[in-house]
């Protein structure tokens, strides 16, 4: 093979060196098209299920490496901190399980620090106050949490990082009211559109305030619709402060969190169509997949190799 003494091969084995450069096709895409990439790449020779063992296997040291020091990379800046979470459903040999997903950044287009567990809230909420420790959170000036209103996020916000600030993600509260005027008036109607503008519009400019008063005094508040929205809003208007929000500059979206949604889960533990996945194996592989985005491959690397 071409690459045989850039990659230290021996005899009969896969050399570090070999392990690492399939276990970054196996972790950037299907275990099945990985072999005709690496054949294309650098004429090495490996077959499906090969990728996956020597993949799996990599992911497997995740937690020793992450157990014997730091890995994610520290912020860059000092002045703020954002912390969001949410969750994908993965299909596992045990049945569906929901992949509990972190992201760390500051302001901008930087770099995301992302965490996964398949684990309980209160188990996942642990693990993300303590990377976030790790990578500085709690030295920054400024943090903020953003998350959608689910009770669980909600709550392992206020448990494990209480200094933050706690935002609903603004888009997600928009789907709310979306859904809300396609059960009032029926979808692609022109009513539904100027209801739908008028409540995203109250709720961006003046906050959950003036929209639940709106709400509450409308024709329309008697409706089953508007009574289910208004339940969603209501316990959350202290995180839907949106004016005063942006009058800081602060971001009032988890666009972040869920692109990694999307990268991690849907775009590698869903790749291979009706795959099911031993839980420990699924959460091995979120956890490299992790390391990946978050630009730590070759801290990873050299730690295990160093190890």
């Amino acid at each position: 093979m071409p690459l045989d003494s850039e990659l230290k091969l021996g005899q009969g084995h896969a050399s570090p060196a070999l392990k690492r450069v399939v276990s970054l096709a196996g972790i950037t895409g299907s275990f099945y098209k990985a072999p005709e990439l690496l054949k294309e790449i650098g004429e090495i020779k490996v077959n499906a299920r090969q990728v996956q063992r020597i993949t799996e296997e990599a992911a497997g040291k995740v937690q020793e490496v992450e157990e014997a020091g730091v890995v994610l990379p520290a912020l860059e800046k000092r002045y703020r901190a954002y912390v969001s979470c949410d969750g994908a459903m993965v299909n596992t040999t045990g049945g569906w399980r929901e992949t509990k997903i972190g992201a760390i950044y500051n302001e901008g287009d930087g770099p995301k620090r992302y965490i996964s567990r398949i684990k309980t809230a209160k188990e996942f909420g642990l693990v993300l106050r303590r990377e976030g420790m790790r990578v500085g959170v709690w030295k920054c000036k400024e943090a903020v949490f953003i998350g959608d209103g689910a009770p669980w996020i909600k709550e392992q916000a206020r448990i494990n990082f209480p200094q933050a600030a706690q935002i609903v993600d603004f888009y997600h509260a928009k789907e709310h009211i979306t859904e809300c005027a396609k059960k009032l008036f029926g979808e692609g109607k022109a009513r539904t559109k100027r209801w739908r503008g008028l409540c995203v519009g109250t709720l961006y400019k003046r906050g959950a305030g003036r929209l639940i008063s709106l709400l509450g005094t409308g024709k329309y508040k008697r409706r089953k619709a508007v009574k289910e929205l208004l339940k969603y809003i209501v316990p959350n208007r202290d995180r839907m402060r949106y004016p005063e929000y942006r009058a800081k500059g602060w971001q009032i979206g988890s666009g972040p969190v869920k692109s990694a949604c999307k990268q991690i889960v849907s775009q590698r533990l869903k790749l291979n169509g009706g795959m099911r996945w031993r839980v420990e194996n699924a959460e091995a592989m979120a956890r490299l997949r992790c390391l990946y985005l978050s630009n730590a491959w070759e801290t990873f690397w050299e730690r295990l190799d160093a190890a």
